[in-house]
Parts: C-alpha cells; structure tokens; sequence
C-alpha cells in the first residue's frame, strides 16, 4: 500500500523521524510558529469588534505578525527568510517563512507514483518504498534519492528543482485578499491562494493545492499543479488545466484548452470552443463537438461521438423519432423497410409494409430483392421536371439532340476556321463597319460578323445577323437565335442545321450521336420484338385453339344434321350420325317422331365432340 511521510519530532529519541501524514508532531520548532498562528486567528475572529485592525494588512509567519492600518504589512521569518508581505485589508500567513521554492516542475514532475525502485514523481512520492529522511524536505525519496534537500541549499532532486531556504514570499495583494502556505500569492480582489508556491491572480480568484494557479477573474483552482487560467474557469484534480474563458477541467490530468469547454475524468481533453469531453481519456477536438465515454473521440465539429474508430458504442433505448431532426431507432428503419429484420441492410427498394407485416402491393417497388431489376412498361409521357421519362420521349430528345450536336458540330468548325483565320494575315471580313458593325451589349458579351448582336449576360453570337438574347445564351451561325438562357443555338425557326461529326458520349451531359441513337433504337426494338413475339406466339395459340374448337363444334353440327327420321306415320326411329370437318370430329344421337296423321314430326338429338364439348337439340315440324 502507497504512503505518504512527513517528518515529525519524537520528544523520547530526541530527533525529526519520519512519520505517516495522519501522525500529530509536537516539539519546540512548532511551539513558536503555533503561537503566531494563534494570535492570528484570534485577531480574524475579533476582526467585527476592532474596525481599525478589521480593515489593516496582517502578515503572519514563525517569526510573530505585523499589521499596518496605513499601508503594506511585511514580517520576515526566524532565520531571516523572506516571511510573507499583505497590502490594506488582506491578510498573508506563512507556517515557515523561511521555506524555499520548487522550479521546473513540470506536468510529469510535479505529481507521480510508483512501484518499489521504479519511480518518477516529483513534489510528492507515493511509492512502496520511499521515506522522508528530514523536515522541510518535500520532495520524492526512494531508491537512486536517498536523503532528501538540505535546508539553505539550492539543488536538483529527480524532476524537481529547489532553491535554497529563506528565498520564497507569501504575499496578499487586494482587498480581502488571503495568501497562506510558501511562496503563496494572492493577487486581486477578494483572491485567495493556499497551498506551497499557489497563485491566485484576479478578482475572486482562488487558488488551493501545491503549485496550483487561478488567474483571471473568478478563476477557481484545486488541486496540484492545478491549473485554471481563465475568466471563471475551473480546474479540479491534480494537473488539471483549464486554460481558456470559461473554461472547466475536472480530473486528474484532465485538459479544457477551448473557450466554454468541459473535460470530466482522468485524462480527459476538450481543447476547442464550446466541446465537452465527459469520460477518462475522451477527446473532444472540434467546436461544439461532445465526446461521450472513456476513449470517445470528437473530432469533427457539431457532432457527439460516443466512442472511437474500432470502439464504437452502440446507442440504447432511443425513443421512436418525431420531427425532423430526431434520431430514429432500428424499429423505426424495420416499418420504413430499409432493413431486414434481422438488421442487415436491403440492397433494392421493396414494398410498403401493412401494419399486419404483410406487403402492400399497392406502391410502387423496384427489385424487391430479385437480380436483374424490374422493367417499368406502359409509361406515360412525363410532364413535369420529376417525372419519369418513356422510350418514346428519349428517342425524341435524342432526334432533337442530334439534329443540334450536328449544327453545334458545324457552327464549331465555322469558330474553328474564324479563329485559324485570326492568326492568318489574309483573314477579312466582309462588310460595312459603319452600318453594318457587330454589337455586345451584355456584360461580358461577345459578337462576331456583320450586324452580330449578343445582348444577354456572358452571351456570344458568331455570324452573320446571329443574336444571342438570353444570358449565357450562344448562337453559331449566319442567322441563329439563341433566345434561351444557358442554350446553344445553331439556327432559327424555319432555319435549322445539323450538327455532325459528334463523338459518342460518355458523361450524363453530353450529347449523343446518331450511332448511339440508333444502338438505343435497336436495342429498345430487340426487346419489342422479342415481346412482340411472345405475344404472337400466345396470340397464334389462342386463335388455333378457337379453330379447333370452331371445327369440333362444325363437325358436331354436321352429326346432328345427318341424323335421318322416319317417312311413315306413327313411326319412332333412333338414330346415329358423325361427322368430320377441318380434323375434328364430332357424333350425334337422336329419336325422332311421325303423328299418325303424318302432319307432325319431332326430333331430340344429343352430340359432341373430340373437344370434350356437348350439345343437345329440340326441334319439331308440321308438313301438308
């Protein structure tokens, strides 16, 4: 178990040995400066009943107390150490002004513990096996430092450097100020700093803990080496630093650099304007970012991590998202069919979900998981900019493009040759220059040939009478229009060109060609005649099964009609019949009979066929 030792006086032995911190050490050296002590602490809880000493300077050490109702108030110490100095209505005290300093004690050295011989530390050890050997000797002692600093001198222990005895200052400055322990300040309104070389610089600041610093006004600071240098800002813990305007660290070695920035837990850095770092050794690196968890990384502004790059947390317990900006949960993602139940993502678009689970199949669903897509037939022309398109408007587009691209291609070359013909110093233009000149009237408009007009925005008109009205319009060619904004135009209405010689497209911007056209063509013709086909050969099956139905049913007919009766009265006769007609076949069964006074004659008859169909006929006659 790590202990902390002091050095105490054991009256029986005579001599300082070192004791644990809990242990109570008495003996002369402490007689002089607890009776110094004690007459100040009486002199502060009479401070209501005696005005005159209530608003003087009181200076305390082991050497008595001086106060000075006009001015500064200083005492040395017992061996002629520089004791402790306060201004008007402060108070400095001092246990023993004779005390010395601590110097590079930096963040590694001011605070450390160890393990038997393996130790790196600084003001305190608190290793297995360290001990202090005299008083006054606060640095770390243990294996490769076995006897501590001697008083007056000055020397260098491990991290530490201390100067030699009798150098070091209380001080309190400020009204209400308080500075208490070696080589304290307290510097500003109401300010109090307590501890070894602790400094509190401000208004309200406070300081408390060896080494700790509060500067800035209502800077508050605890613990070693505590740090908080900031208007209102909060250090807590040993080396806990909190370095900017409102700025709160809280733990050891916790770091809160940003303004308005909070660490909380060991080793926990917020180092940017208003992040928050909550967790030991969580990093929050952006403005307004929040790292939640131990080792939890923010990096990027206005974003809350609650883990880091290969420890990743999983957030619990999130309640169903309402508005816009909320988080949604897994259930959330289920209903929207995003995700499979299992979690996994699907990777096509499905149907709607009823609220029984079961699919509604009354929206629109591409794929639902099957290869190959799904093919959108009988589409109607889009109107709108969000519609969807059909083969008949691309096909249009593209008629209409290529009639364009080949134009383009034209008024290009036609720019080509201006420009060839630019550098070429036989290069003319015919016209008038008088009555006939070019006009750019747009801001950073351009036009070239006679009576050329380009009035819109970045518009450019290149030929003869050509006019470019809209802004970022370009018309090409002796009478084209471009009267669109952001259009190219190769000619007019009435007069229109082509553009040839244009390469294949490759970008969803570029124009096509003829070729490419015509492979769309072929392509959308290859899958409707393969449809068509399929529809005729369905097509030819239905009408050959009516043709053999049709002739089943001839052929049946033909039975019935071959069916003979009897020629004298009062005869009954049954009779068969069959008959065949385009490959089918078809049978009959009939009676037939003859009144006596062979006036009428009926028939009832039965046939079918080798479609499986059956018929019956009824009919009766009368002869004279």
């Amino acid at each position: 178990m790590n202990k902390i030792y002091r050095s105490v006086y054991n009256k029986v032995l005579g001599t300082w040995v070192a004791a644990s911190e809990q242990t109570a050490a008495r003996g002369k050296p402490a007689r002089a400066k607890s009776g110094a002590m004690f007459v100040a602490g009486v002199l502060l809880a009479s401070a209501g009943a005696m005005s005159d000493v209530a608003n003087a300077a009181v200076a305390v050490s082991d050497k008595g107390m001086s106060t000075n109702t006009a001015g500064t108030a200083s005492i040395n110490g017992s061996s002629g150490g520089l004791g402790s100095t306060a201004s008007a209505n402060s108070i400095a005290m001092v246990g023993d002004a004779d005390c010395n300093l601590l110097t590079n004690t930096n963040a590694q050295s001011v605070y450390g513990d160890g393990l038997a011989n393996s130790y790196k530390g600084g003001i305190y050890g608190f290793g297995v096996q360290n001990s202090a050997t005299s008083y006054n000797d606060p640095t770390n002692v243990g294996a490769g430092q076995p006897d501590g600093m001697k008083a007056f001198d000055t020397m260098t222990a491990g991290y530490v450097t201390e100067t030699g005895n009798g150098v070091a200052s209380t001080e309190a400055f400020g009204l209400n100020s308080i500075a208490m322990g070696c080589g304290s300040h307290a510097n500003g309104f109401g300010a109090v700093a307590q501890g070894w070389g602790a400094v509190a610089d401000g208004a309200g600041a406070v300081a408390f803990g060896i080494n700790s610093t509060a500067v800035g006004q209502g800077a508050f600071a605890s613990g070693i080496a505590a740090n908080a240098a900031g208007d209102d800002s909060i250090a807590l813990g040993t080396l806990a630093s909190a370095t900017a305007n409102g700025a709160i660290a809280i733990g050891a070695t916790s770091v809160a650099s940003g303004e308005n920035a909070l660490a909380f837990g060991l080793n926990a850095a917020a180092s940017t304007a208003n992040s928050m770092a909550l967790g030991a050794n969580a990093a929050a690196s952006a403005d307004n970012a929040v790292a939640l968890g131990a080792g939890s990384v923010a990096d990027r502004e206005n974003s809350v991590s609650v883990g880091a790059a290969g420890a990743e947390r999983q957030i619990t317990n999130v309640a169903a998202g309402t508005a816009d900006t909320d988080a949604v949960n897994v259930s959330q993602m289920k209903k929207a069919g995003l995700i499979a139940a299992d979690g996994s993502a699907k990777v096509a678009v499905t149907y709607d979900q009823n609220p029984d689970g079961t699919s509604d199949y009354s929206n629109l669903t591409l794929g639902n998981n099957v290869a190959g897509g799904t093919t959108i037939h009988n589409v109607a022309a889009g109107v709108a900019d969000m519609d969807a398109v059909n083969v008949g408007q691309l096909n249009a587009a593209v008629g209409n493009m290529d009639s364009a691209v080949n134009d383009l291609n034209a008024a290009v070359a036609n720019a080509t040759n201006l420009a060839e013909a630019a550098r070429n110093p036989l290069f003319a233009a015919y016209g008038d220059k008088n009555t006939e000149a070019a006009s750019a009237s747009g801001v950073y408009a351009t036009a070239m040939g006679a009576k050329a007009s380009a009035s819109g925005m970045n518009a450019v008109a290149v030929g003869v009478n050509s006019s470019a009205t809209a802004d970022n319009s370009v018309a090409l060619g002796a009478g084209a229009v471009a009267d669109r904004a952001n259009t190219v135009s190769v000619g007019a209405v009435g007069s229109e060109r082509q553009v040839t010689n244009v390469a294949a497209g490759t970008e969803g911007t570029d124009a096509v060609n003829l070729n490419q056209l015509d492979a769309a063509k072929q392509e959308a013709k290859s899958y409707a005649d393969s449809r068509m086909s399929q529809s005729l050969s369905s097509v030819q099956d239905s009408v050959h099964d009516v043709l053999r139905k049709s002739y089943a049913g001839t052929a049946a007919a033909m039975a019935v009609a071959g069916l003979p009766q009897p020629t004298q009265p009062g005869k009954i006769m049954v009779a068969m019949a069959g008959g065949r007609y385009g490959g089918q076949t078809g049978g009959a069964l009939g009676i037939s009979y003859v009144t006596n006074n062979n006036k009428w004659v009926g028939k009832l008859a039965a046939n079918t066929s080798t479609t499986g169909n059956t018929g019956v006929v009824i009919g009766a006659g009368y002869q004279w």
